[in-house]
């Protein structure tokens, strides 16, 4: 991409936070995450991949006997 192209891109992401707002006198910050948002996110992705992980290693150990992960030390 050329420059002029970069520029224009990045003027137009979707990511970029809108700029703060004062309303009645108060700044208004733009959005951001919480720390509900950052623990749901977390554990939206966490778990699963906890899960599928733990998952494979069993499956392992069980068809190869290969011992390669947390079933190890169980």
């Amino acid at each position: 991409m050329t420059g002029r192209m970069m520029k224009r891109a990045s003027k137009q992401s979707s990511l970029d936070t809108p700029p703060s707002q004062t309303v009645m006198g108060h700044r208004i910050e733009g959005p951001r995450i919480t720390a509900a948002g950052a623990w749901l996110l977390a554990w939206s992705i966490g778990v699963p991949v906890l899960v599928l992980g733990l998952a494979l290693d069993l499956t392992l150990e069980w068809i190869f006997g290969w011992c390669v992960g947390l079933w190890c030390l169980v």
